[in-house]
Parts: C-alpha cells; structure tokens; sequence
C-alpha cells in the first residue's frame, strides 16, 4: 500500500530538501526497513526531514495566499528546530489493544472514543 499517494514520482530539489520524504528509503525490503527504523530513531535524520519538509512548504506561496496563512510560520518553525534540535513529548498513535501492548516504555496513556 502506497501510504504517499504515488509521492514517489514527486520531482523536487534533493540537496536543498533532503529527507523531504521518509518513504525515499522504503521498500519492501526488509533490510531497507530496518534502515528506515533506525534513521527514524535518529534525531540528525528526523531534524533534517523536519526541517526539509518546513522549508520546503515555506517556499509554497501560492498555497499560503490561498490558505490565508503567513508563510514565515514555516520559516521561523525551521530556523527553531535548526538552533534548538527536536524534542518529541509524544505521539498518537490509532491501534488496537494488542499492537498498544507491544509498544515499550508507555509512561501515560489517554484514551477517547473514535466518533
């Protein structure tokens, strides 16, 4: 299953956005899938594509006129994580009893109903 919607074929500049897509480095191989898990565990790595994906819509103007939205909300954003590094405090996650339960180190979980 294709989780990009056929992304893949996207052509954008990699030098200047790398790491713009995670799935760059996926396939079924399951050597590349570990690979992928462990750049995902990286900070440098997960900097760079949160940075990469920032800068990369802060360059989208028209889509910004047409949202009415600042485009320097995702320039600043960059330049924060660049200076200060990334912080993950948590996640959400959508899963069954069983698939929580193989999740290690859960400190607090929250739980409300799908509607």
């Amino acid at each position: 299953m294709d989780v990009y919607g056929g992304a893949k074929s996207l052509n954008w500049d990699h030098k200047k956005y790398p790491n713009l897509l995670l799935k760059d480095l996926f396939t079924v191989n399951d050597i590349e899938t570990e690979e992928l898990n462990e750049n995902m565990s990286d900070e440098n790595f997960m900097k760079k594509h949160l940075v990469s994906m920032l800068r990369y819509m802060s360059k989208q103007g028209k889509f910004f006129s047409m949202m009415k939205e600042d485009i320097d909300t995702y320039s600043n954003a960059a330049d924060y994580v660049e200076k200060n590094g990334l912080t993950v405090y948590g996640f959400v996650v959508l899963v069954d009893k069983d698939e929580l339960l193989k999740i290690d180190e859960v400190y607090l979980i929250y739980t409300q109903p799908l509607k």
